[in-house]
């Protein structure tokens, strides 16, 4: 085997590795909760990965950073005296 050839397998199943294992790494999203009416954010909101446990919380100014698993693609939010929305 040249070694041409044998770079070209290396680079090929370093690549190959490399896509896979990004494929389960978890995503982050991150936001910011606000109230519909004046645009203040909304502290203490629970967002959820819909179909998991896995959540946070907003904080004093309304802001979340969740990390979820790449095949989550919806995010539930709740908060006491509102209704809940997706």
């Amino acid at each position: 085997m040249s070694c041409k050839t044998l770079l070209k397998a290396v680079v090929l199943a370093v690549s190959t590795f490399f896509s896979i294992f990004s494929h389960f790494q978890d995503k982050v999203i991150s936001g910011k909760v606000t109230d519909s009416k004046d645009g203040s954010g909304m502290p203490g909101v629970n967002i959820t990965a819909k179909g998991t446990t896995t959540g946070t919380q907003s904080g004093p100014e309304g802001a979340y950073r969740i990390s979820v698993s790449p095949s989550v693609t919806t995010l539930v939010f709740s908060r006491v005296g509102y209704g809940t929305q997706e």
